[in-house]
């Protein structure tokens, strides 16, 4: 396990934790509530989306050449945001760059 890998993995796991606590207090309706409550709610919200289409714009590639489908890792965002995201760079971190293995 890489440097990376851990670093990926705490985040993750963080990440849940704090999601956890936010949907236990508010549930899922009050996550989205808050996001619509005000024009900064909504400034993140859309960031978001913006952070994760750019993001797929690199992804989908990569994950391509490192022989990933990338398919699961698109559903897990639209569905669960960053954790999707996340799931990619770990599950990334575990594959060979066919552009490095050559070298």
């Amino acid at each position: 396990m890489t440097r990376k890998q851990i670093l990926f993995i705490f985040l993750f796991i963080a990440f849940a934790i704090l999601s956890s606590w936010a949907t236990y207090r508010v549930g899922i309706a009050g996550i989205f509530a808050a996001g619509m409550n005000n024009p900064g709610g909504i400034q993140i919200f859309v960031d978001l989306i913006i952070a994760c289409s750019v993001a797929w714009t690199f992804m989908w590639p990569d994950a391509k050449r490192r022989g990933i489908n990338p398919m699961p890792y698109v559903i897990g965002t639209l569905a669960l945001g960053s954790f999707g995201l996340l799931g990619y760079v770990i599950r990334r971190e575990s594959s060979t760059d066919p552009a490095s293995a050559s070298t």
